[in-house]
């Protein structure tokens, strides 16, 4: 990617945390993961942050709900449908199911960053 893209990242499962970890950085950008939406929220505005919203919690729905103006890209799991239409709604520019955020990451931090 061409100049230093600022990433944050919501993403409370270990092993799921470490697969976008590797995923960014071979994209060429350094992320910042956040063990809770009030850090990542504290930390200023990124050009782009990656939210898993399969938390039971549902804190990462509530996060994305609070980050306006932020380009987000958003995942779910695959059989979620109504969390992906709810996150659409919050205003992300892409929700995925995770298995294609896994597959295409690059292809698709480039889309919602063109806006």
């Amino acid at each position: 990617m061409g100049q230093a893209v600022v990433m944050h990242a919501y993403v409370k499962d270990v092993l799921l945390r470490s697969r976008v970890d590797g995923l960014a950085r071979a994209a060429g950008i350094e992320p910042r993961f956040f063990a809770t939406p009030s850090a990542l929220l504290e930390a200023g505005k990124p050009d782009l942050a990656v939210i898993d919203l399969s938390d039971r919690a549902g804190e990462g729905m509530e996060l994305l709900s609070r980050l306006d103006g932020t380009p987000v890209l958003a995942f779910y799991a695959h059989t979620d449908d109504a969390t992906r239409k709810r996150a659409l709604e919050l205003g992300a520019r892409r929700v995925v199911p995770r298995s294609t955020l896994m597959k295409r990451f690059e292809e698709l931090v480039k889309e919602v960053l063109a806006g």
